[in-house]
């Protein structure tokens, strides 16, 4: 019969090797494990105290010799003391396994491929550079200043939900009071005084996405941006958005072409969804997506005649779409959208994506695969698809000349 002891050495093994092999692959066969009664003296050379948990100490050789016994490539200085910055001096079973789940979030972040992520991974000399741009708490973190010491994004001539509904190229003009509809001349060379501004910008944040053809719709759109981008949390960051509605060209292409150079210049996209999709929107939305750049999908949260209809979109968007995720033509990453509902979640989203504060959860999913999904909005942003013959065909032909 077992100790006490023994048995809490027992646990604590099958606990440091069923996470220590999601380093070589989640789904690798425990057939690549040492044996049972091996892991057990490996994992005892490495536990320097055990009661009701267990402190770890583990050198970067000694770890390296447990990823031989598993046949696994070694690792490097840089990728041991980023991931497990404690482990050669003291740490709980725990945070080991904090510091596994980090590398399998950054894994489909960056890679959407966990063992590519470990080959590129293990031996990069300067891992920190490697992760810079994820943008999850504490990886590669954004000062706040340096968009609050930024000058404030003024120089864009503000217009009323009326004088961009005239602007527009299906405009009905009896939906507008007599007066504007009288300085439409105007209205419009400020729209194009403004896209004259856009295009000398210095920098862009982020590009709105959004396609209207009602007076209602243009209210309850500024009424929306203002309380994104002017209200407290995110009017000190001093953003440059790009808002289509208070623009002017005298020809749609023109239009357009300004549209897609903003869009290419943009951190990101923030498609405003309506009842129905549109060309533009949807093309838009797309065109972020396989750049590799963030989409953020707001769909009002209402609890009017329309809530149904506008449910089922946030969950077409969210859960069923097969194209809810495009893959990035220079990396061949699945990127999904962030679905929210509200003004005050689509700050924060915007806020946590510069700033790198987003937290994220991994997930397995039944006939998927591994997800990684945005906490608060539980949206999909990347996967790991579990079906073999497709992921092997991504690797075999998808950079295929």
């Amino acid at each position: 019969m077992m100790t006490t002891n023994e048995n809490i050495l027992r646990e604590g093994r099958d606990s440091f090797f069923q996470y220590f092999k999601y380093l070589c692959g989640p789904d690798t066969d425990d057939t690549k494990l040492p044996t049972p009664e091996r892991q057990l003296e490996l994992f005892q050379r490495i536990c320097i105290e055990h009661g009701d948990e267990f402190w770890l100490k583990c050198s970067l050789g000694q770890f390296n010799s447990i990823l031989t016994e598993c046949k696994q490539s070694t690792v490097n200085q840089s990728f041991f003391e980023y991931f497990f910055p404690k482990f050669n001096e003291k740490m709980r079973l725990g945070e080991f396994i904090k510091g596994v789940f980090l590398f399998l979030k950054v894994a489909l972040w960056k890679f959407s491929n966990f063992n590519f992520a470990f080959d590129k991974l293990r031996n990069a000399d300067k891992l920190k550079q490697e992760l810079k741009g994820v943008p999850f708490d504490n990886v590669d973190p954004v000062q706040e200043e340096i968009f609050t010491k930024r000058s404030p994004f003024n120089i864009i001539q503000k217009l009323s939900p009326q004088e961009c509904y005239i602007m527009g190229y299906t405009t009905n003009l009896t939906k507008v009071n007599e007066e504007i509809a009288a300085n439409e001349e105007m209205i419009k060379e400020i729209g194009k005084q403004n896209a004259r501004e856009y295009m000398s910008i210095d920098e862009l944040d982020v590009y709105i996405a959004t396609s209207m053809r009602e007076l209602e719709e243009f209210i309850s759109f500024k009424q929306f941006i203002t309380d994104v981008f002017i209200h407290p949390d995110l009017a000190k960051l001093n953003l440059r958005y790009f808002d289509p509605t208070i623009v002017y060209f005298e020809n749609r292409i023109s239009k357009g072409l300004l549209e897609a150079l903003m869009l290419k210049r943009a951190k990101m996209a923030l498609y405003v969804a309506g009842e129905k999709d549109t060309f533009g929107k949807d093309s838009e939305c797309a065109a972020t997506l396989v750049q590799g750049k963030p989409v953020i999908v707001y769909i009002e949260e209402t609890d009017n005649h329309r809530k149904e209809l506008l449910d089922r979109r946030a969950d077409i968007f969210r859960d069923k779409h097969p194209l809810g995720l495009q893959v990035c033509h220079q990396t061949g990453v699945a990127n999904g959208v962030f679905v929210v509902r509200n003004p005050n979640d689509c700050r924060q989203i915007i806020k946590g994506l510069l700033l790198h504060t987003l937290q994220v959860r991994l997930d397995k999913e039944f006939n998927v695969g591994f997800v990684l999904k945005e906490e608060m909005t539980d949206s999909v942003i990347r996967v790991a698809i579990e079906n073999a013959v497709l992921a092997r065909s991504f690797e075999n032909f998808y950079f295929k000349e």
